[in-house]
């Protein structure tokens, strides 16, 4: 064989591979990946500077025996004091701002919607659980956050949908570690999942 002949086949050999990694490149750049609407809206309420603030208060100092074990047995009347203590949130267009303890290891709000499916996001990574008036846990539905609303929306760490048959639920927020929020309190906004 000749070392022309050698030199074009190593020319082609290495100009295939290159050309089809060219073109497919092409395709990727010009495809438009854009965050989901409704992860927008909780992106924009995340940097807004209004928010509602939740009193804080430890189930104890409601009862002396409402102790983490025992909530699921209480729930409706949990409900009724988280409620006549002003410690709500709701489906809205706002953001709820959550403070955080030491001594407190979960946190416990009411929680009012009109809505069968719900997203609820934090700009911290959070575990919640919702916890219907009969003690039952409603497990989440999704917790995946897309690659697009990562790189559309820092702000969000956590995404959880719910499908709710009750209107007045529990939600149970798992403490944070200090070390995650810095002591600080952390965001949560809940939006209607469509």
């Amino acid at each position: 064989m000749s070392t022309n002949f050698i030199k074009k086949l190593v020319a082609l050999v290495v100009c295939i591979p290159l050309i089809v990694l060219l073109i497919s490149c092409e395709e990727y750049q010009e495809e438009d990946f854009t965050i989901a609407d409704m992860d927008a809206r909780a992106c924009e309420l995340f940097e807004d500077t209004v928010s509602v603030k939740i009193p804080r208060f430890p189930l104890v100092s409601f009862d002396s025996t409402w102790v983490d074990s025992a909530v699921y047995e209480n729930v409706l009347e949990i409900l009724d004091s988280l409620e006549a203590n002003e410690i709500i949130v709701t489906d809205s267009d706002t953001s709820f701002t959550i403070t955080t303890a030491e001594n407190v290891e979960m946190y416990y709000i009411c929680f009012f919607t009109e809505l069968n499916e719900v997203v609820i996001f934090s700009n911290y990574f959070t575990d919640m659980n919702i916890i219907d008036a009969d003690g039952t846990v409603i497990n989440k539905e999704s917790s995946v956050i897309s690659l697009e609303t990562v790189a559309g929306c820092s702000e969000i760490r956590t995404r959880n949908v719910y499908n709710l048959s009750e209107r007045k639920n529990l939600l149970q927020i798992v403490k944070i570690e200090s070390d995650q929020t810095g002591g600080k309190p952390f965001l949560l906004v809940i939006l209607p999942s469509h």
